[in-house]
């Protein structure tokens, strides 16, 4: 017999992660969140999860909230799951949801707990510049990250991976250590261990500007940013053309050995056999492949110096300008 689950997830990883496990359990609900409006269009869009249960015609549930919803907590108590796996659902579980289903709230959480505990543990080691990361399986309690730990696995984190080739790495190894230690949960063979609480760090939300550069940065440290934040909300600069200030978003950039020239500062564009270099602190630079001018194609760094040569610096300014 498959176990009975109630899968918990909104984002493409929590998909990614259903997809990888789906066929291990006899899925008796999905709770998602409401569609909501995307793009600039503002389409109102199903999310990725609940796409998915749409294929496979699961029943679905997108409660706008859980806590105070008890009428809620009576349909997940007629589903009598054995466990609820959340994976990036975005809404607090509730202590009296937890208490109606004592210890069979299990939630992947991809870091190496208890660092980086709240809502960004997969940008947290890029930004970090991290050797390692990894997952982690873990029983909820009432406190955010805090329940005892099932298992964790470790990976490496190469100097150039990106967030979206971590989070698949991530995604593949969550996935694997969950089909293992559910099974081991269920038959008493796994043992949850409690956290060592005194060790836990914490992490932010991710909001709009925190892609913005500032040049006066090592460039490390933008490239680590670049890494966190390269699909949203991307890694970008203004500069002034004609008087008005304009955005760019960076696409592709690599670290450098070539130090700045002497009587450069940052944010000044240095240009050597057309490629494109940006200073950075400490005397450091920046090459920059492929950028993209707010409304406009994405450029090489030659065709950016065709269109733009009069462009000499970019702005270290990390909040939008006034209009």
């Amino acid at each position: 017999m498959k176990p009975k689950i109630v899968f918990f997830g909104t984002p493409e990883f929590a998909r990614d992660i259903l997809r990888d496990i789906h066929e291990e359990f006899e899925v008796v609900g999905v709770v998602t969140s409401p569609d909501a409006p995307v793009g600039r269009k503002r389409v109102i869009t199903p999310t990725p999860v609940k796409e998915f249960a749409l294929e496979k015609h699961y029943d679905i549930f997108t409660p706008v909230k859980l806590k105070r919803n008890p009428e809620f907590l009576e349909t997940l108590q007629e589903l009598q799951p054995e466990l609820m796996i959340v994976v990036a659902y975005g809404l607090i579980i509730p202590k009296s949801y937890l208490d109606a289903f004592p210890g069979k709230w299990i939630n992947i959480h991809p870091s190496i707990l208890p660092q980086y505990r709240g809502p960004a543990p997969m940008h947290a080691p890029l930004l970090n510049g991290d050797a390692r990361t990894g997952t982690s399986i873990m029983i909820m309690d009432h406190k955010m990250d805090h329940g005892p730990i099932l298992a964790q696995a470790l990976i490496p984190v190469e100097g150039d991976v990106l967030f979206a080739e971590l989070s698949d790495q991530l995604r593949e190894l969550s996935s694997d250590l969950l089909l293992t230690v559910t099974r081991g949960y269920l038959d008493g063979s796994v043992t949850p261990v409690e956290q060592e609480h005194e060790l836990a760090t914490f992490t932010k939300f991710i909001h709009r500007n925190d892609g913005l550069i500032d040049w006066s940065r090592p460039a490390t440290e933008i490239y680590n940013q670049f890494r966190a934040f390269h699909i949203w909300p991307e890694s970008a600069s203004w500069f002034t053309k004609n008087g008005r200030k304009e955005k760019v978003k960076f696409e592709k950039m690599l670290l450098t050995t070539e130090a700045a020239p002497f009587d450069t500062s940052p944010g000044q564009i240095v240009w050597r056999e057309k490629r494109m270099f940006v200073v950075c602190g400490e005397n450091t630079m920046i090459e920059i492949l492929t950028l993209k001018p707010a409304g406009k194609n994405s450029l090489s760094a030659k065709e950016f110096l065709n269109g733009y040569s009069d462009i000499t610096s970019f702005l270290s300014e990390t909040s939008r300008p006034p209009q």
